[in-house]
């Protein structure tokens, strides 16, 4: 691998010529007409003839063989020898039969093994073959990742073992399942939006790392170590433009090579934050225009390509073209405006870049006494919020009183709107009122009036409010309007409607300004509004989906994020209603269920209970899809230290939902926009939202040992979770008594005694949680299905004595009344401890991810989900994953 595409070339060439010897060599040995064959039966019989008295009469041309030969002139008379008598032999003697040779088993031909089969196809770079060992034998000890890629990863995946070949030109058991694990970790981010495919790559770099120093030489390692570092040495900006990179090209050019690709970047690629002069800056630069125009014109030619434009917009470049003394320019500025650590941000370049083409700010001034600029004109236009809002200029615009504008000229074609002149306008001294004179000579006589009373009939009342549509760090992408709607007896209402409008200008914004979120934000702040609708139409949802936008609604009780992924396929009007219970008697009544709630008590009994802040409801159409909510903690904390500290250690959410469950999680203390505090937490189901305050609550927690284990430092939350890890699981959470009981275990002829999970194995199956395959069969390493999940929960459940749940009958579309597992579906449907899908249905035989597992066990184990943990446990589950509070309960202590 001394130079990945060099080393392909030179490893082909060195196997021909080696065939080429081998065949020569063949032929020589075998071929009697070949010229080495005759030269060689020749020498052969010349020595015969030398050694060997020759009785031809023939003359020789040979001289030394003619003067070797004797004539009977020369002959010596030899001594007569007489032979002895001849004696009579005796008979000899008789000997029993021998008995018969045993019969030898066969002579087995040499095995010839799938990792033999797998380097001879390698070595004749047939990928076909390579596939075809992978999927059809048991080369690979954990296939799970592999299985489940679609043909065409898997194809990818033999192109890159044929791609990867080791100096030694042949690959061990333990490289062929790096390359297949860390492979299927690399076509897994490719399915991502590239932003989201960049920090995926981080994982797959750090699983490089870790996994592959012991496995190569370390000449072969050396490639991989060195694309893995520079990765992972680059900011945000960099680890972006290369995962477009690496998207955009394996889409143009070869999938074949998409898990290559990513072993092939260096410091060779073009990245501005390298550039150590001017004229790397520009070269750097045109190499980004190149890839932008290109995207744009594969993207024309390919309306169904599934691949977003290049995120540096850099159009100017075709206007200096042609001026060098431009390009130095530009290519100067990128370096002096470039901060120490290179442009963090891709946006920071796009920034730096448009400030140069920017135009100069506007030689305008204040006339604080007219109120006025003077010098503006149309082709400028104001902000009085700095920048957040713009009005393009009128001849009727006054400023009056006290107050700072910026004024910058517009935008306009390619040439942006960035640099603007700051104006101070104050407050002018008004001019009395003299007197009551009207200037008519003659004095006004005060006019007297009587009150009149009435009572108006109550009326409905609507008013009209436009709210702002944000991206990140509250940058403004639009607006749109509210219904603000006040009722005959005092209650207020909002509809918030996004139009398909309105969600496109949004993502086009964000899209210019690399965003990926728009948030609305829903004033309140008279705390007056008693319910708050937010409606999107289809066609809206859609647009946000397009443009990978998350959607975040911001309330004064309640903040909602819809993440991408919730938002990818919703195929449907979405709406949020909701509504905070104000009232004292509402919170009383929420805090009497919850001190009654027996899932509480079994986390805490005979506890204190109390809420703390507001309770919410949220109804959506949104449901079985993750959304992240934080409730605001409106300064409900104490303000002393260590009682804030305990209340935050009891703090949990309780969670009323609509089906009857109920559910007690615990969140991540967060700052929100205007610098105050709140419970952040993540659904799929909406309900009523509690904040309380559980006293004891975190030494029940303490008494808790980790049940899940990582690989190093990863979790690897989206593998599927093999039986194996789900019997360890359970048995790190059985009472002692019942896993000590092994009355009733059974051996499987697929477990040996040397397997690393053989007794907790043994003890889940013999407290009666999980069973085999069969008799003998346990299958360790298969997966585990959503209904086999089921099963598992349902049996937990009813051994515990706290396991009440009425069931209802199963309502999914895809589980029958005859199937195996629909009493366990039932009841884990009707207890809440698994949901089905948007369409109806439970996927009984559709696999189980770690992070989805853990998920559900937490349940069945009392665990309630673990914030505030300083640094996450695992590298490959930050605290932003949605099952993170999940997974850090289940590791930590």
């Amino acid at each position: 691998m001394s130079k990945i595409r060099k080393t392909f070339s030179l490893l082909v060439v060195s196997l021909m010529l080696m065939q080429g010897a081998a065949a020569t060599y063949v032929s020589a040995d075998s071929d009697p007409n070949s010229e080495t064959s005759s030269s060689t039966t020749s020498s052969s019989e010349s020595n015969s003839s030398n050694n060997t008295p020759s009785n031809s009469n023939e003359p020789s041309n040979n001289s030394s063989t003619t003067t070797s030969q004797e004539t009977p002139s020369e002959q010596v008379n030899e001594p007569i020898v007489i032979p002895p008598p001849i004696l009579p032999i005796p008979p000899f003697p008789t000997f029993p039969p021998m008995p018969p040779f045993p019969t030898l088993p066969p002579i087995p031909s040499p095995t010839i093994t799938p990792l033999v089969q797998l380097n001879q196809a390698v070595a004749v770079k047939e990928a076909g073959t390579v596939l075809s060992i992978l999927k059809d034998t048991n080369l690979l000890n954990q296939p799970g990742a592999f299985s489940e890629l679609t043909d065409q990863e898997q194809m990818t995946i033999a192109a890159t073992l044929v791609q990867l070949t080791p100096d030694s030109g042949s690959y061990n058991e333990d490289q062929v399942q790096f390359l297949v694990d860390t492979g299927a970790k690399a076509l897994q981010a490719y399915r991502l939006d590239y932003r989201d495919m960049a920090y995926e790559l981080q994982q797959f770099y750090k699983q490089v790392l870790l996994e592959g120093a012991g496995l190569f030489s370390q000449e072969d390692f050396e490639h991989f170590k060195a694309a893995a570092n520079f990765y992972l040495e680059a900011n945000e900006a960099d680890q972006r433009i290369i995962a477009y990179i690496a998207k955009m090209t394996s889409v143009t050019m070869s999938n074949d090579s998409a898990i290559s690709l990513l072993f092939m970047i260096s410091a060779e690629l073009p990245s501005i934050n390298q550039a150590e002069s001017a004229n790397d800056a520009w070269q750097n630069l045109t190499y980004y225009y190149m890839m932008q125009v290109q995207t744009e014109l594969y993207i024309n030619g390919h309306p169904e390509a599934m691949i977003q434009d290049f995120p540096l917009q850099l159009d100017q470049l075709n206007e200096i073209s042609e001026d060098m003394d431009q390009q130095q320019q530009l290519a100067e500025w990128m370096l002096s405006e470039r901060p120490v650590g290179g442009y963090e941000k891709i946006k920071d370049i796009q920034r730096a870049f448009d400030l140069f083409f920017a135009p100069p700010a506007p030689k305008v001034t204040a006339d604080d006494t007219a109120n006025v600029v003077i010098g503006a004109d149309e082709t400028m236009e104001y902000s009085k919020d700095n920048g957040e809002t713009w009005s393009k200029f009128t001849n009727t615009d006054r400023f009056e009183g006290k107050q700072i504008i910026v004024v910058r000229v517009r935008a306009k074609g390619n040439t942006p709107a960035l640099k603007w002149t700051t104006l101070t306008f104050t407050s002018n001294t008004p001019t009395p009122n003299p007197g009551g004179n009207t200037g008519g000579g003659g004095s006004t006589a005060p006019v007297t009036t009587s009150p009149v009373t009435s009572t108006p009939a109550p009326t409905t009342k609507q008013e009209q409010i436009v709210v702002d549509v944000n991206g990140t760090n509250g940058t403004n992408l639009t607006k749109t309007p509210i219904t603000r709607t006040t009722e005959t007896n005092g209650t207020i209402k909002d509809l918030v409607k996004m139009t398909e409008a309105i969600a496109k200008e949004s993502v086009e914004k964000a899209k210019q300004l690399n965003m990926n979120i728009a948030r609305i934000v829903i004033p309140d702040t008279k705390d007056s509004v008693s319910e708050t609708r937010i409606e999107l139409p289809k066609a809206a949802v859609k647009e946000l989906n397009d443009g990978s936008l998350k959607l975040e609604i911001s309330t004064e009780n309640v903040v909602i994020s819809v993440p991408t992924n919730s938002i990818a396929g919703f195929d449907q009007d979405l709406y949020f209603r909701v509504v905070p219970l104000k009232k004292e008697s509402e919170r009383k009544e929420v805090e009497e269920r919850a001190k009654k709630e027996q899932l509480i008590q079994q986390v805490a009994p005979n506890t204190n209970v109390r809420v703390l802040a507001r309770p919410v409801e949220i109804d959506t159409n949104m449901q079985s899809r993750e959304v992240t909510l934080t409730l605001p903690l409106r300064d409900s904390l104490p303000s002393d230290p260590a009682a804030r500290q305990q209340a935050l250690d009891y703090l949990a959410i309780y969670i009323e939902h609509s089906d009857g469950t109920k559910e007690l999680i615990q969140g991540k203390l967060v700052k929100l926009a205007d610098n105050s505090e709140g419970i952040e937490f993540t659904v799929t189901k909406f309900s009523t939202f509690t904040l309380v305050v559980v006293d004891g609550l975190k030494a029940s927690q303490g008494t808790h040992q980790p049940y899940i284990q990582g690989f190093g430092a990863d979790f690897r939350p989206d593998a599927f979770v093999t039986r194996a890890q789900m019997a360890a699981m359970l048995a790190r959470n059985l009472p002692t008594e019942a896993a000590a009981s092994s009355a009733n275990s059974v051996s499987y002829k697929d477990v040996s005694a040397t397997h690393w999970a053989t007794n907790e194995i043994q003890k889940a199956q013999s407290a009666g949680i999980m069973n085999g395959m069969s008799k003998t069969q346990f299958a360790p390493e298969g997966s585990i299905t959503r209904a086999q999940m089921a099963t598992i929960a349902y049996r937990w459940m009813q051994q515990q004595a706290s396991a009440t749940t009425k069931v209802t009958e199963v309502s999914f579309t895809d589980v029958s009344a005859d199937l195996w597992a629909v009493d366990a579906i039932a009841y884990v449907q009707s207890a809440g401890l698994m949901v089905g899908y948007n369409d109806g249905t439970f996927k009984p035989d559709s696999k189980l991810t770690r992070a989805e597992a853990v998920k559900v066990l937490n349940v069945l184990f009392n665990r309630t989900p673990l914030t505030g943990a300083v640094t996450p446990t695992f590298s490959d589950v930050p605290a932003t994953h949605w099952a993170y509070a999940d997974i850090e309960a289940a590791a930590q202590k």
